[in-house]
Protein backbone atom coordinates (compact mmCIF):
# COMPACT_ATOMS: atom_id res chain seq x y z
CA UNK A 1 0.00 0.00 0.00
CA UNK A 2 2.85 2.33 0.66
CA UNK A 3 4.51 1.16 -2.60
CA UNK A 4 1.10 2.55 -4.65
CA UNK A 5 1.13 6.14 -2.89
CA UNK A 6 4.76 6.73 -3.35
CA UNK A 7 4.32 5.29 -7.69
CA UNK A 8 1.79 7.64 -7.75
CA UNK A 9 3.32 10.65 -6.07
CA UNK A 10 6.56 9.64 -8.36
CA UNK A 11 4.27 9.53 -11.54
CA UNK A 12 2.20 12.65 -10.55
CA UNK A 13 5.97 14.75 -10.00
CA UNK A 14 7.63 12.87 -13.48
CA UNK A 15 4.61 14.35 -14.99
CA UNK A 16 5.15 17.94 -13.18
CA UNK A 17 8.48 17.87 -14.41
CA UNK A 18 7.95 17.07 -18.37
CA UNK A 19 4.89 19.16 -18.51
CA UNK A 20 7.25 21.98 -17.03
CA UNK A 21 10.11 20.96 -19.49
CA UNK A 22 6.94 21.15 -22.20
CA UNK A 23 6.40 24.17 -21.21
CA UNK A 24 9.84 25.60 -21.33
CA UNK A 25 10.66 24.03 -24.82
CA UNK A 26 7.24 26.23 -26.08
CA UNK A 27 7.99 29.20 -24.19
CA UNK A 28 11.86 28.85 -25.71
CA UNK A 29 12.22 27.40 -28.91
CA UNK A 30 8.09 28.26 -30.23
CA UNK A 31 6.29 25.57 -31.63
CA UNK A 32 6.99 23.61 -34.89
CA UNK A 33 4.39 25.33 -36.51
CA UNK A 34 5.89 28.55 -36.42
CA UNK A 35 8.91 27.25 -37.18
CA UNK A 36 7.54 26.48 -40.64
CA UNK A 37 6.03 29.80 -41.08
CA UNK A 38 9.24 31.24 -41.05
CA UNK A 39 10.76 28.88 -43.08
CA UNK A 40 8.01 29.26 -45.78
CA UNK A 41 8.64 33.08 -45.68
CA UNK A 42 12.11 32.53 -46.49
CA UNK A 43 11.79 29.99 -49.01
CA UNK A 44 9.72 33.06 -50.58
CA UNK A 45 12.84 35.34 -50.50
CA UNK A 46 14.88 32.61 -51.54
CA UNK A 47 12.55 32.85 -55.02
CA UNK A 48 12.77 36.10 -55.11
CA UNK A 49 16.50 36.05 -55.52
CA UNK A 50 16.92 33.31 -57.54
CA UNK A 51 14.32 35.03 -60.24
CA UNK A 52 16.58 37.94 -59.95
CA UNK A 53 19.54 35.78 -60.41
CA UNK A 54 18.01 33.96 -63.29
CA UNK A 55 17.34 37.51 -64.99
CA UNK A 56 21.17 38.39 -64.18
CA UNK A 57 22.10 35.31 -65.60
CA UNK A 58 20.49 36.57 -68.99
CA UNK A 59 21.43 39.33 -68.94
CA UNK A 60 24.99 38.35 -68.66
CA UNK A 61 24.45 35.44 -71.19
CA UNK A 62 23.06 38.46 -73.72
CA UNK A 63 26.20 40.71 -72.61
CA UNK A 64 28.88 37.90 -73.72
CA UNK A 65 26.86 37.31 -76.74
CA UNK A 66 27.63 40.60 -78.27
CA UNK A 67 31.10 40.64 -77.05
CA UNK A 68 31.71 37.16 -79.04
CA UNK A 69 30.71 38.85 -82.11
CA UNK A 70 32.32 42.23 -81.10
CA UNK A 71 35.82 39.97 -80.79
CA UNK A 72 35.00 38.21 -84.05
CA UNK A 73 34.73 41.73 -86.13
CA UNK A 74 37.75 43.11 -84.41
CA UNK A 75 39.81 39.41 -85.37
CA UNK A 76 38.34 40.29 -88.40
CA UNK A 77 39.11 43.29 -89.35
CA UNK A 78 42.72 42.65 -87.27
CA UNK A 79 43.58 39.86 -90.59
CA UNK A 80 42.49 42.72 -92.80
CA UNK A 81 44.74 45.25 -91.12
CA UNK A 82 47.38 42.71 -91.15
CA UNK A 83 46.76 41.82 -94.94
CA UNK A 84 47.01 45.35 -95.54
CA UNK A 85 50.46 45.38 -93.36
CA UNK A 86 52.64 43.25 -95.34
CA UNK A 87 51.15 44.63 -98.26
CA UNK A 88 52.00 48.51 -97.34
CA UNK A 89 55.75 47.10 -96.35
CA UNK A 90 56.49 45.92 -99.78
CA UNK A 91 55.42 49.37 -101.32
CA UNK A 92 57.50 50.56 -98.89
CA UNK A 93 60.67 48.72 -99.72
CA UNK A 94 60.03 49.35 -103.35
CA UNK A 95 59.89 52.92 -102.96
CA UNK A 96 63.00 53.00 -100.53
CA UNK A 97 64.85 51.45 -103.53
CA UNK A 98 63.32 54.06 -105.74
CA UNK A 99 64.36 56.78 -103.64
CA UNK A 100 68.08 55.68 -103.58
CA UNK A 101 67.76 56.56 -107.51
CA UNK A 102 65.67 59.98 -107.10
CA UNK A 103 65.64 62.62 -104.08
CA UNK A 104 62.10 63.44 -105.33
CA UNK A 105 60.60 60.00 -104.35
CA UNK A 106 62.32 60.97 -100.59
CA UNK A 107 59.81 63.20 -99.90
CA UNK A 108 56.95 60.96 -101.09
CA UNK A 109 58.95 58.02 -99.19
CA UNK A 110 58.65 60.46 -95.88
CA UNK A 111 54.92 60.42 -96.07
CA UNK A 112 54.66 56.87 -96.88
CA UNK A 113 56.55 56.15 -93.77
CA UNK A 114 54.01 58.50 -91.72
CA UNK A 115 51.35 56.55 -93.46
CA UNK A 116 52.44 53.15 -92.59
CA UNK A 117 53.17 54.07 -89.09
CA UNK A 118 49.72 55.61 -88.43
CA UNK A 119 48.07 52.67 -89.84
CA UNK A 120 50.83 50.36 -87.26
CA UNK A 121 49.35 52.41 -84.88
CA UNK A 122 45.41 51.55 -85.62
CA UNK A 123 46.65 48.12 -85.75
CA UNK A 124 47.82 47.87 -82.53
CA UNK A 125 45.04 50.17 -81.54
CA UNK A 126 42.85 47.64 -83.05
CA UNK A 127 44.31 44.79 -80.84
CA UNK A 128 44.37 46.25 -77.37
CA UNK A 129 40.68 47.28 -78.08
CA UNK A 130 39.98 43.47 -78.84
CA UNK A 131 42.31 42.36 -75.69
CA UNK A 132 40.18 45.00 -73.31
CA UNK A 133 36.74 43.76 -74.87
CA UNK A 134 38.05 40.18 -74.27
CA UNK A 135 38.97 40.80 -70.85
CA UNK A 136 36.45 43.06 -69.87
Amino acid sequence: HDLKHLLIWALIGALFVAAVLGMYGIYRYGVISDHIDDIKFENQDYEHELKKLKAERESLKHEVKVLKTTVSELEHDAKQLAEQTEKFEGLVDELKELSKDNEDLGGILNDTNQIFADMRKVVLENERAHLLTAFY
